[in-house]
């Protein structure tokens, strides 16, 4: 495998890791927001 292949594979890989901590990242931020809906104010 070339260089350029390995580069190239890193990067996707990393574009593919930055997309599924996002994804995680606006899940938790919703579920804190829908959490804060439930939670009653004290």
């Amino acid at each position: 495998m070339s260089d350029e292949n390995e580069y190239k594979n890193a990067i996707k890989q990393l574009s593919d890791a930055t997309d599924e901590v996002k994804k995680f990242a606006e899940t938790s931020k919703a579920e804190l927001k829908n959490l804060g809906k439930v939670t009653p104010d004290v």
